[in-house]
């Protein structure tokens, strides 16, 4: 059983990928709305980038889908600050956590994966040997 120090660490996680899944179903709200009213993606790399945004604030479809894209937009902005707030939490919870910088030295772990992976190790002595951690984090086939 984790200790609640963790147990709360993991809470600001579970938060997070909470709100991203929020942020994931508007994207793909707006993205329906655009399809709904044939209207292609200008080349934008990144339709909610700087570019992209500014392309969607300015876009006119025919009522009611402006107002609803115009909802979502505001739905959007708001959970993105959210989500920068959460990983801010993130970032100061675990600012000493040993693991986690051990972790981000990891090629293709971010801050994100790598606190996740750092909490769910908690103390690597729990672990006698690397392949219980192994077996613990699903790597390895039980059978």
């Amino acid at each position: 059983m984790p200790s609640k120090a963790i147990r709360k660490q993991k809470d600001i996680l579970r938060q997070r990928c909470w709100l991203v899944r929020i942020q994931t179903a508007i994207k793909n709200r707006i993205h329906q709305l655009l399809a709904r009213n044939h209207v292609n993606n200008p080349g934008f790399k990144d339709l909610f980038g700087l570019g992209g945004m500014r392309f969607l604030t300015t876009l006119s479809l025919p009522t009611p889908d402006q107002n609803i894209l115009h909802q979502n937009l505001a739905i959007y902005n708001l959970i993105h600050e959210q989500i920068k707030i959460t990983t801010q939490w993130v970032n100061e919870s675990l600012y000493e956590n040993r693991y986690r910088a051990i972790l981000l030295s990891l090629p293709g772990l971010g801050e994100i994966l790598a606190a996740l992976a750092a909490l769910e190790i908690a103390d690597i002595k729990r672990f006698a040997y690397p392949a219980k951690l192994s077996a613990y984090a699903g790597l390895v086939p039980t059978t």
